[in-house]
C-alpha cells in the first residue's frame, strides 16, 4: 500500500535523522511515483464513471416506467431538485459521507434563501440512497462503485419522523369549512377570490371522499347513466391507471353519486359558464386555459382558511418606484386571519375526509359500503380481479364486482347527513358572519 510504505519511510527517516521536516521530505521524494500512479488511477477511473447527473438519467430512466402520476413526477423531482445540484458534476467514484452530510446541511440552513422543509430533504435523502444503491447492485462499473464493500451512503440521514395522521374531523368541520369558504371568496386584496371551481371541488372532496388527484381528473364525459338505479343518479368511473395501486394491484373504480352532489356543485358550474366562452369537459375547470382545479390549488385554499402566507416560488418581485431592488419581505406582510380556528374549525386535509367517511358508516353500520366506496380492496380471488382490471372504460360501472348497490346505499346515507349538517351550520353561523361585517 502506498500509504504505508510512506509512512515507512517517514519513521525510518525519523529514527536516523532525528528531524521531522527532513524525514517528511524524503518520504516525499521516495513516494512521489507511487503516489502519482495512484492519482492517474483514480482519474481514470473517474473519466469513465457516471457524474451524480449520469447517475440520475440512469436511474429515471429505468425507475420511472415503473411509476404513475402523480408519483412519477413527484419521485423525478426528488432526485432533480435544486438541493442537489451542487452534486451534478461530481463522479460517484469520488464521492464520501461527508460531501453527502454537506448538501444536506446546505439544504436545512436556516440562513438560505429558499427554505426546504426538513421533509422535503428527508424524501430527497431517501430517493438518492435508493438510486446509490441501484447502481451499487446493477451498474458497480459504469458508477464507480465497483470496488465499494458495504452501502456507506445508507447512513446518510437527517433527523425526521414522518408523521401518521390520524385526524378526524367531525361533520360540523367539514360543512363549517365550506360555509367559511364561501363567505369569504376574497381572504386578501392582493389575492384572487377563490374560483368557482375550487369550491365546487372542496364540495366534492367532502360529499364524495375520493383521492383528490384522481378527483380532480373527473369529466363530465366519463359519467354515465346506471339503469338499475334511481332516476338522475349517475356513475364516475376511474381506470386502472387512474387509481392508486392497492398491494402492487390496480384495479377500476366506479362510484355512483345522486343528484343531491350535482345540485350541490351547480351553482358554481353556472358561475363558470356565464365567464367561460367555451364549455369545458373537466367536471372541476379552473377557468384558465381549459384546465382543471390542481391539488395545489384545493390545498392553497384550506392553508389560507388556516391564517398562513402562502409562498410563491421564483417569483420575482417588481421594482418599487423610485428605488431599485425588489419589494422587501417579512414585515411588510400582513398578518392572515385563522379562519378555521375563529369558528370552531380544527385544521384538516382532503385525506382526512376519508377517515370521517369510514367512521361515519362505520357507525350506521354499513362498514363495508366505506371500504367500497373508498376503494379499499379486501382480498380477492386472482381471477375475478383479473377479470375486472380487463373491462372497457364505458363499461366499468356495469361490472358486479363493482358493488354499485352497496356504494350507493353509503353514499345515500353519507351525502344527506353533510347536506343536513350544512344547513344547520349555516344557521349557526349567520349571526357570526353578520356580527364581522358590521364590526368591518
Amino acid at each position: 500500500m502506498t500509504l504505508s510504505y510512506f509512512l515507512h519511510i517517514f519513521d525510518q527517516q525519523v529514527v536516523q535523522l532525528g528531524d521531522a521536516d527532513a524525514a517528511l521530505d524524503i518520504a516525499i521524494d521516495v513516494s512521489a511515483p507511487d503516489f502519482e500512479q495512484m492519482a492517474a488511477k483514480s482519474n481514470a477511473k473517474a473519466a469513465i464513471s457516471w457524474t451524480w447527473a449520469e447517475l440520475v438519467d440512469a436511474f429515471l430512466a429505468e425507475k420511472l416506467p415503473e411509476l404513475t402520476e402523480p408519483w412519477r413526477s413527484q419521485y423525478e423531482g426528488f432526485l432533480r431538485h435544486e438541493g442537489l445540484t451542487s452534486l451534478s458534476e461530481k463522479h460517484v467514484c469520488d464521492l464520501r459521507k461527508g460531501d453527502l452530510e454537506e448538501v444536506r446541511d446546505a439544504m436545512l440552513d436556516p440562513k438560505r434563501d429558499k427554505r426546504i422543509a426538513r421533509s422535503t430533504v428527508w424524501r430527497l435523502i431517501k430517493a438518492s440512497k435508493e438510486m446509490l444503491s441501484w447502481a451499487w447492485g446493477h451498474h458497480a462499473r459504469k458508477s464507480g462503485l465497483e470496488n465499494t464493500e458495504y452501502p456507506w451512503w445508507q447512513s446518510w440521514t437527517v433527523k425526521y419522523k414522518p408523521g401518521k395522521r390520524d385526524h378526524t374531523p367531525t361533520l360540523e368541520e367539514l360543512v363549517r369549512t365550506i360555509i367559511i369558504a364561501e363567505h369569504h371568496r376574497t381572504l386578501s386584496e392582493k389575492e384572487h377570490a377563490t374560483s368557482p371551481g375550487t369550491l365546487a371541488a372542496l364540495w366534492a372532496t367532502i360529499l364524495l371522499g375520493q383521492r383528490l388527484g384522481a378527483l380532480l381528473l373527473m369529466r363530465e364525459s366519463r359519467l354515465f347513466e346506471a339503469e338499475h338505479l334511481p332516476p338522475g343518479w349517475k356513475v364516475m368511473n376511474w381506470s386502472e391507471d387512474e387509481m392508486k395501486s392497492a398491494v402492487g394491484v390496480r384495479l377500476p373504480h366506479s362510484l355512483p353519486i345522486p343528484p343531491a352532489f350535482f345540485e350541490a356543485i351547480q351553482p358554481y358550474r353556472d358561475e363558470i359558464a356565464d365567464k367561460q366562452e367555451e364549455t369545458s369537459d373537466w367536471l372541476f375547470p379552473s377557468g384558465k386555459g381549459g384546465d382543471h382545479v390542481t391539488k395545489s390549488a384545493m390545498n392553497r385554499l384550506l392553508y389560507r382558511l388556516e391564517g398562513k402566507e402562502f409562498q410563491q416560488k421564483d417569483r420575482s418581485l417588481p421594482d418599487r418606484k423610485g428605488k431599485p431592488g425588489p419589494k422587501p419581505r417579512g414585515s411588510a406582510r400582513s398578518k392572515r386571519e385563522n379562519l378555521l380556528a375563529k369558528y370552531d374549525v380544527r385544521a384538516w386535509t382532503p385525506h382526512d375526509v376519508r377517515r370521517t367517511l369510514t367512521s361515519f358508516l362505520d357507525d350506521c353500520r354499513l362498514g363495508g359500503a366505506a371500504s367500497a366506496i373508498l376503494a379499499h380492496r379486501e382480498n380477492r380471488k386472482d381471477e375475478e380481479t383479473a377479470k375486472e382490471r380487463t373491462l372497457p372504460v364505458t363499461r366499468i360501472h356495469y361490472s358486479r364486482a363493482q358493488r354499485l348497490d352497496l356504494k350507493a346505499e353509503g353514499m345515500t346515507v353519507w351525502i344527506e347527513a353533510i347536506l343536513r349538517t350544512y344547513q344547520v351550520e349555516k344557521k349557526k353561523l349567520a349571526p357570526a358572519f353578520l356580527a364581522s361585517r358590521q364590526a368591518a
